[in-house]
């Protein structure tokens, strides 16, 4: 349409409602910054081919393109310059719709149904006004009536960088706790003078405003009307932005102020609130050791706990002797030791070979009568049995204590070895 309406250039090519889309877009923009959205050098009227160039070359997901020099590359750019009014938020709403609206490929291009559906979104939203503390700067955030305070502190989180647990939010020098399951229509309503305040529970970077400092014009010298209305006109409007830029700038500072006492007032009630709880309980443990004071003397003082090993000693006091102590645990190193010290086996003689009608095993056990050993029970591992010392034959024990276990220690009252 371009080509044909104002380089008139003769071509066949229809055109449906995506050009008025074209349009809308850049009504948008133009509302939004204060400028067009695609300026070639010296502007679009002087310069209408490389204007040609740039809404046909248009790469998509760009929604501006500037050319800042003669003979320049041009420069596209997916977001708001600093100079535009918008809040970052509804900016981050906004640009998808343009970029899909001001899309050179007309087969990409948004129809009017899918537009609309999106603005209206925009426009059911409501805005909660949340202030970062630390970082200085306010937050325009456009959330739905039945979103849930949930989200609200993810959309907090994606622009301030405070994750959900380190996000301390305050209304009017108070706490404000929000339920999770909390919706939106439900938050205290806000405004730029008096929003909610966010603190962070760690240390984050101070970010302030973003603003443009315009830089004026170089001015002729020489006289001539029409420069002269020209620099006026750019005169006043960067006077425009610095009064804009210098009122948001005092905004910040009030609202500094008052997060600041704010954040005293909450630290004061916390104060009164821990001492009205400590005070609280030092009452209750009056009144319990006042009535503790009310019972005898022998039931103020707990019960001793009782002691397993001590009742099992009590209980086993009148047993014997023998009875009373564990029996002891067997030693292998001992018991091989002991089998080791044993003397080679002497032959056994026909008239020593025992009765066999009284069975003696290998391992069965004997009483010494050496004098250095003292009823010393030793295993037998051979016939008969002899003194590993002296090498003494050992009589046998009576057939009722016979057989007793092989891994029974000795007793040694004087060791022979």
């Amino acid at each position: 349409m371009y080509e044909r309406a104002v380089l008139r250039k003769d071509h066949q090519k229809k055109y449906g409602a995506t050009v008025d889309l074209w349009s809308i877009g850049v009504t948008f923009y133009h509302a939004a910054t204060g400028s067009l959205p695609f300026r070639p050098f010296e502007g679009p009227r002087r310069n209408k081919e490389v204007m040609y160039k740039i809404i046909t070359e248009k790469p998509s997901g760009a929604i501006s393109g500037v050319q800042k020099f003669e003979n320049g590359k041009i420069e596209w750019s997916t977001d708001m310059p600093i100079s535009c009014i918008l809040s970052k938020d509804l900016q981050s709403l906004l640009c998808p719709v343009l970029a899909n609206i001001l899309e050179a490929d007309q087969e990409k291009c948004w129809g009017f149904d899918q537009f609309f559906a999106e603005t209206s979104d925009v426009l059911h939203r409501m805005v909660v006004y949340v202030f970062s503390l630390q970082q200085a700067t306010l937050h325009h955030v456009y959330i739905h009536q039945y979103n849930t305070a949930t989200l609200f502190q993810e959309v907090l989180f994606r622009w301030t960088n405070i994750a959900p647990p380190n996000q301390e939010l305050l209304y009017e020098g108070r706490r404000l706790v929000l339920d999770p399951n909390q919706q939106a229509q439900s938050f205290p309503r806000t405004s730029k003078d008096n929003p909610i305040m966010l603190a962070s529970r760690e240390l984050v970077s101070t970010v302030g405003l973003f603003f443009e400092d315009p830089s004026p014009p170089k001015v002729q010298p020489r006289y001539d009307l029409d420069l002269d209305a020209s620099y006026a006109k750019t005169f006043a409007g960067d006077v425009g932005h610095l009064w804009k830029t210098s009122q948001s700038l005092l905004i910040h500072e009030e609202l500094v102020r008052k997060g600041v006492r704010g954040l005293m007032c909450d630290g004061l009630i916390q104060a009164n609130l821990l001492s009205s709880e400590y005070n609280e309980i030092s009452e209750m443990r009056k009144k319990v050791l006042r009535l503790v004071s009310l019972f005898p003397r022998h039931l103020r003082s707990p019960a001793p706990v009782p002691d397993p090993q001590a009742e099992r000693l009590a209980l086993t006091a009148h047993f014997p002797h023998h009875l009373r102590s564990p029996a002891p645990v067997p030693d292998p190193q001992a018991e091989c030791l002991l089998l080791s010290a044993a003397p080679a086996p002497v032959p056994v003689k026909p008239s020593q070979v025992p009765d066999p009608q009284v069975p003696v095993l290998p391992g069965s056990v004997s009483v010494c009568s050496c004098p250095t050993w003292s009823s010393c029970l030793l295993p037998s591992l051979s016939w008969p049995p002899s003194c590993p010392v002296c090498h003494s034959p050992l009589p046998a024990l009576s057939a009722t204590p016979r057989f007793l276990p092989v891994h029974v220690v000795c007793c040694l009252v004087s060791p022979c070895l």
